[in-house]
């Protein structure tokens, strides 16, 4: 870990079994910030319940429960409309590999419901990427070159189907045939804003697609990102105010984005990060859809300012490049929905290579148990990260006017599944002399901004008054000729 002198991080292990390959494969922060969902690669999403402090100042990230999935996870999503203080809301769904879509309760991890999506009679499809809708009301499935649909009211086997890809007819030319979005649904992506009325849908072969959020229809098909290769898509994410989609790409260099304002969408942005593997890396954008900050592959974190104005059209400035872990990648960063939190997870899959040493004594104890002291540090590398006062936020917090809250400086601590975040009082006294300096300013901008405003309308009521004397005399002058 590099970071700066006044920074104490501290990665915790979130696994309490020494197992070699168990690692973090993503992590999201529920709608109203209350708790971060995290899945593993032992098959078991782990929720975690983030509390806070105000008077200490300090926050705390608990461990709550676990829930296993048959087998791989492939995808999971909490509920839009998720509410910790209204229990009916706390929901989240996930998919996993030959098994059915599961709801899960956030409160006790009960399992509420299944909808079972079928292949043929008796196979079950799971799912590779699962939604809710905007409503709420129906859980959106990607299949291989189809998607359906289930109501959240009517577990089962009950669903409406419509596919994303359609077979050329033998006497219909090559020229009027519209595949649609062949290969497998890899990631679907709702406008939350609702302002666009879309929600997007990519798959492996990297192609995305725009849907009627009423109808189901395919409304347009995004183009290519024009000097990069096509690669499967792993991510999608709309801008807060539903303008922009911006799509990462599995075994590229590339996150694209595009605008979607016009008749035809338009390729706006190319962001580079590191990665070289068909592993997800998920990214996020905070800051009312100002910074778009993501993990690579080689342990760096990397925040873009997406409303700058760089030399090249088709970029962004990189505001931001810290090495958080030189070990492991940095697969997921996620903002807090309202406070100024970055969570970070790492893991990636450890390959085991035979040794080249013949003697076999080196690979066992005294005892004749086998040594497992080379699987030491990859047990203990898989972690979930809180940054508050990272050089990221301290260039954020600089180029933010309106802050409300104190940010406090504290990161991860956790032995017995509680976290517990420390605190630099040094850094929050300079962050409150910042947050005085600019509402100094603000005031004052605020008085002379006032100041010139009831000259200009004393200014303005003195040549009414002049105007209307003048009319009167004119009048008096006019009769008295008269």
């Amino acid at each position: 870990m590099s970071n700066s002198d006044n920074d104490e991080v501290i990665n915790f292990n979130i696994f309490r079994e020494n197992k070699v390959n168990n690692f973090v494969k993503g992590i999201k922060w529920s709608p109203d910030g209350s708790c971060l969902l995290s899945a593993t690669e032992d098959r078991q999403l782990r929720l975690y319940e983030l509390n806070t402090d105000v008077q200490n100042g300090k926050h705390s990230l608990r461990h709550v429960f676990d829930v296993r999935e048959y087998d791989t996870i492939y995808d999971f999503c909490w509920y839009p409309y998720m509410n910790s203080t209204l229990p009916e809301t706390c929901l989240f769904a996930s998919s996993s590999r030959d098994s059915a879509i599961h709801l899960w309760n956030a409160f006790n991890g009960s399992l509420l419901c299944s909808y079972i999506p079928w292949q043929d009679v008796d196979d079950i499809e799971s799912p590779i990427s699962i939604q809710f809708s905007n409503d709420g009301k129906k859980i959106y499935g990607g299949f291989k070159k189809s998607i359906k649909i289930f109501d959240i009211e009517r577990p089962g086997s009950e669903y409406d189907e419509f596919p994303t890809c359609i077979k050329r007819g033998h006497r219909q030319s090559k020229k009027d045939y519209f595949p649609g979005l062949p290969g497998i649904v890899s990631c679907i992506e709702f406008d939350r804003s609702n302002q666009s009325g879309f929600y997007a849908v990519a798959t492996y072969n990297g192609n995305i697609g725009l849907f009627d959020a009423a109808s189901d229809q395919l409304v347009d098909i995004l183009p290519y990102p024009r000097g990069a290769p096509v690669r499967g898509i792993t991510q999608l994410k709309f801008s807060p105010d539903g303008t922009h989609l911006y799509a990462g790409y599995r075994r590229s260099e590339y996150i694209i984005g595009w605008d979607l304002r016009q008749t035809v969408a338009v390729e706006t942005h190319q962001l580079l990060r590191t990665v070289d593997s068909n592993q997800r890396y998920q990214f996020d954008i905070g800051f009312g859809g100002r910074y778009l900050i993501t993990g690579t592959q080689d342990g760096h974190l990397m925040t873009y300012d997406l409303h700058s104005s760089p030399t090249s059209s088709t970029s962004s400035t990189l505001v931001h490049n810290q090495q958080l872990s030189q070990q492991q990648c940095i697969n997921s960063a996620s903002f807090h929905p309202s406070l100024s939190i970055i969570a970070t997870s790492f893991g990636e899959r450890q390959f085991e290579f035979e040794s080249t040493n013949t003697n076999s004594n080196n690979n066992h104890n005294n005892n004749g148990n086998q040594d497992n002291s080379i699987y030491n540090d990859i047990s203990l590398i898989p972690a979930i990260t809180l940054y508050s006062n990272t050089h990221c936020f301290n260039f954020l917090i600089q180029n933010i006017t309106s802050i409300d809250n104190n940010h406090s400086s504290f990161y991860s601590n956790n032995n017995n599944s509680d976290i517990t975040m420390s605190t630099d009082n040094n850094s929050i006294t300079q962050l409150q002399e910042q947050v005085q300096i600019v509402d100094q300013k603000h005031v004052e901008k605020v008085e002379s901004s006032s100041s010139d405003n009831i000259v200009i309308q004393l200014d303005h009521q003195q040549k009414e008054q002049e105007q209307e004397q003048q009319q009167i005399e004119s009048i008096n002058n006019n009769n008295n000729s008269c």
